[in-house]
């Protein structure tokens, strides 16, 4: 006889609710109890959706995310966290209101191809 079980998919819990709120929240949480990964929430208030934000090219700053992640500080999701200061407890900030943000720029690309 085969059981079927309901998916947890979608379960509202404590630290998934900041993912049901409207679009443009941080949501930070910790992954194997070591990385803060940070995704930002994308959707319409109700629905949970995010995006995770895996690395970024940066423009200013170096020197100090070098002194918090290494030589290569923003190839990956959780040293992108920790080279720009992105803990749990900003979970539930609204993007540009405290610490994070996201500004419009220019797009500089190279000759190299991808």
């Amino acid at each position: 006889m085969i059981k079927l079980v309901k998916p947890i998919y979608g379960r509202r819990t404590k630290r998934t609710e900041v993912m049901y709120q409207k679009g443009g929240v941080a949501y930070v949480y910790l992954c194997y109890g070591i990385h803060h990964l940070f995704n930002i929430v994308t959707n319409v208030k109700g629905v949970a959706d995010a995006v995770l934000i895996r690395a970024l090219e940066p423009i200013e700053g170096v020197e100090i995310m070098k002194e918090r992640g290494g030589e290569k500080p923003t190839n990956g999701p959780g040293k992108l966290s920790k080279a720009m200061g992105i803990v749990s407890n900003m979970t539930g900030d609204v993007l540009g209101e405290k610490a994070i943000s996201i500004e419009k720029g220019e797009i500089v690309t190279s000759d190299r191809k991808l």
